[in-house]
């Protein structure tokens, strides 16, 4: 009897896939299980790292990093580097985004509270589209990519409706996505 290779045709069943294959190898940080979220692999920072090694992060202002725990080190690097912060609202519920506003003259500890899913409710002003921000750059967590770069997220939509929404609204200037990959 030979081992076949599991139908991974769909999204549902490519996410399932990398889900349980992160869960079978003990690849995941907390939270656990990674089943229905962005997972937060082991080597998250170290991609992170990669992210904040870019040029283009090095030039960017405003800078938009989902509130999934992986890119929590992004989060950090951006306040840390004095950028602007953009963090969108938990499935758009009250509003499209939050900047992070740490307290005046926060140290090392506060700004890595800051990064967090508690600090982001606590140490964060609503931002709407009538702002007219210019991000520099996005960054989004993914549960798979393709070599192409294709994007496959936890199967909610809100990352989509999020970008759609600054492209129709003109509050993107982006117009590069990149992969970045830790082995």
């Amino acid at each position: 009897m030979s081992a076949q290779a599991p139908d991974i045709t769909t999204k549902a069943s490519i996410r399932q896939h990398i889900w349980d294959y992160i869960e079978k190898n003990n690849l995941a940080n907390f939270p656990r299980p990674v089943h229905n979220r962005i997972p937060n692999f082991k080597g998250a920072n170290a991609a992170g790292e990669r992210v904040v090694a870019m040029e283009i992060f090095k030039r960017a202002k405003t800078i938009k990093v989902n509130p999934d725990k992986p890119q929590e080190w992004v989060r950090y690097q951006v306040l840390h580097e004095g950028k602007m912060l953009l963090v969108p609202t938990p499935r758009l519920k009250s509003g499209l985004f939050n900047r992070i506003l740490p307290p005046t003259g926060a140290n090392t500890a506060m700004l890595k509270k800051c990064a967090t899913r508690e600090g982001i409710t606590n140490y964060s002003a609503p931002v709407g589209l009538e702002h007219k921000i210019n991000i520099d750059l996005i960054v989004i967590g993914s549960v798979a990519v393709s070599s192409k770069g294709y994007r496959i997220g936890k199967g909610e939509g809100y990352a989509d409706m999020e970008y759609a929404m600054l492209v129709y609204h003109g509050s993107s200037q982006s117009r590069h996505s990149y992969g970045v990959y830790c082995s």
